[in-house]
């Protein structure tokens, strides 16, 4: 963050810059920075050495008066996502909402689960999802009988939604299952991959209680496999926590 300010008394402007470096968890990070007193002339705040794009990183700068416990906020000067090549500046950069605008469009990847279990991939922290896809591989054993597959949607532990695969998957085989926002289930002849359906515009997040998206598989066997859950999202930073 660099910018100008005039302290009081003082006829010369002088430059000021800090550097800081947030958590790569998505997690709330807050920083203090003394100016004195006197006026700000303006700020720009970008990021340096860092490949970023729009929202990864969400930011707001307040001038706050009083430190610690008794510290009250005066007003807000800055609020908005910082990238590669775009930052954001003030006077200039109108006051941005954490959702609004478009977000960052990625690939994110569950762990893979043991032998017989099924996967699970928790949204992270401070973190907005709009759920455009999911997709993950089942491999099963030479134990008989057809495995039902059903993507579910949890808050700590509670079924909210539940869409099941078009694919009766049988035993000894390895088969695709894929969700998608606004297709259908409806199975088709000699398509050897399961399709489900998502709900279009589909957003998530963690901020009332911890959520999941998970496989739920009915006659699934000790020596059945999935692969890792891969979904493709829209994310923002969404903080949950009062800002200091």
């Amino acid at each position: 963050m660099d910018g100008r300010f005039l302290e009081f008394g003082d006829s010369h402007v002088r430059n000021f810059s800090f550097l800081f470096g947030p958590p790569g968890d998505g997690s709330l990070f807050s920083r203090t920075m003394p100016m004195g007193t006197g006026a700000i002339l303006n700020l720009s705040v970008r990021t340096v050495d860092v490949g970023a794009v729009r929202g990864m990183c969400y930011l707001r700068v307040d001038v706050v008066r009083g430190t610690g416990p008794a510290a009250g906020v005066v007003g807000t000067l800055l609020s908005g996502y910082v990238s590669s090549g775009r930052g954001i500046a003030w006077p200039g950069s109108p006051l941005e909402d954490p959702m609004d605008g478009r977000g960052w469009h990625h690939l994110q990847q569950s762990a893979v689960p043991a032998a017989g279990a099924d996967c699970v991939q928790t949204v992270p922290t401070q973190t907005d999802w709009r759920l455009y896809s999911v997709d993950a591989q089942l491999t099963t054993s030479a134990v008989a009988g057809n495995r039902s597959v059903f993507l579910v949607l949890k808050q700590s532990g509670v079924v909210l939604w539940r869409s099941m695969s078009s694919l009766a998957q049988p035993p000894s085989s390895s088969r695709g299952h894929t969700w998608m926002a606004g297709a259908s289930n409806t199975p088709a002849t000699g398509i050897l991959a399961g399709l489900g359906s998502l709900p279009v515009d589909f957003r998530i997040n963690n901020l009332a209680a911890a959520m999941t998206i998970e496989t739920s598989t009915v006659g699934i066997d000790a020596g059945d496999q999935w692969t890792s859950l891969s979904s493709f999202v829209e994310e923002r930073r969404n903080p949950n926590s009062s800002w200091s």
